[in-house]
């Protein structure tokens, strides 16, 4: 499997990563969400090489500037401008696992992702959905003769008439 060309790092970045991706490794994080951490963690730190910018020194501005450049950005492979937002809370879950990893060797470290996270992410809605007359029709229609029985009917009036 070939590497997309933005997850090829230099020997700098590669050698800020190792660290990180054993820190991965003992938090228990299986083989493949180290290897998108780490991928995710290096393309922010190549796009804070092209600003000039330290891990260390890098605040909550410079963060939603990076933001910003994820959603101008252009696929190499695909063509396609710009990430989704979910992808790129993905890559801002991942820094802020890298900044957890800093602050290990350096705890006066910052972590400006650490309340972070882009809104508005849509979500499917349940399909299929009882109508409330079907739902009060099979409660009624529900005999109770034991203990066991009238207990589940309480439970059940609960959820269709609360619920």
């Amino acid at each position: 499997m070939r590497k997309k060309p933005e997850y090829i790092f230099n020997k700098e970045i590669e050698s800020k990563l190792t660290g990180f991706k054993t820190y991965l490794q003992e938090l228990g994080n299986g083989a493949n969400t180290i290897r998108q951490k780490s991928n995710y963690a290096g393309y922010f730190l190549k796009w804070l090489e092209t600003e000039h910018l330290q891990p260390e020194d890098t605040r909550y501005n410079d963060l939603l500037s990076f933001i910003d450049y994820c959603k101008l950005e252009v696929d190499a492979l695909s063509g396609v401008e710009g990430n989704s937002k979910r992808h790129i809370n993905s890559k801002l879950r991942s820094i802020r696992n890298f900044y957890e990893y800093l602050k290990q060797s350096n705890p006066n470290i910052i972590n400006p992702a650490s309340n972070l996270n882009l809104k508005g992410i849509r979500q499917k809605l349940p399909s299929n959905i009882i109508d409330f007359k079907d739902l009060e029709n099979l409660y009624q229609s529900l005999e109770t003769t034991t203990n066991r029985e009238k207990r589940n009917k309480i439970i059940l009036g609960i959820l269709v008439y609360q619920a």
